[in-house]
């Protein structure tokens, strides 16, 4: 009897019934490898270290007498982002709140987007003649949507990020997290 036509499965050497095999469809796999690679970067990440990430800025084209300073001038720029997040902490501990910690992934979030402000020569968010960090300390307590942000309780790390331009302007940048 043909096996094709047959009501009975046909039995392999063993004479046990043969076993289904399940292909899984291609695209499945891809989505699976996908998922587990972003879930390793993103652990992986929980590790990293500010040291860890490259401060190149992307390369721009300003005047020769405008070109950004990056981060070759990173012990003031240090100095400054300390000094602001003093100042911020002291304004949370007077609203009764716990200070701010710092994160290395907001830090390097803010110091990336004031790079490019500063790239860009983009007027918003320098602090008024924000050549010091309680210029810009003053700049956010003023504005009240930042104020508000900044004294939140519910806010547990920061960032706080400054790039100077070739005229060694200061742009500020703060990333606040609640974890």
């Amino acid at each position: 009897m043909n096996a094709k036509y047959s009501s009975t499965p046909a039995r392999d050497s063993r004479g046990a019934p043969p076993q289904r095999v399940r292909r899984v469809p291609p695209s499945i796999v891809v989505s699976a490898g996908a998922l587990i690679g972003a879930l390793a970067v993103l652990s992986s990440q929980n590790d990293a270290k500010a040291s860890e990430y490259p401060d190149t800025p992307a390369p721009t084209r300003a005047s020769a007498d405008e070109q950004p300073t990056a981060r070759h001038d990173a012990p003031r720029a240090d100095r400054y982002e300390a000094e602001a997040l003093r100042l911020v902490n002291e304004a949370r501990a007077e609203h009764g709140c716990e200070p701010l910690r710092r994160d290395a992934r907001l830090t390097e979030t803010a110091r990336r987007h004031s790079q490019d402000m500063a790239d860009r020569h983009s007027s918003a968010d320098r602090a008024p003649n924000g050549a010091e960090p309680e210029d810009a300390f003053r700049a956010w307590r003023d504005n009240p949507e930042d104020r508000t942000e900044m004294l939140s309780c519910s806010s547990h790390t920061t960032g706080v990020g400054v790039a100077f331009d070739g005229k060694l302007r200061p742009y500020w940048t703060q990333e606040l997290g609640r974890k």
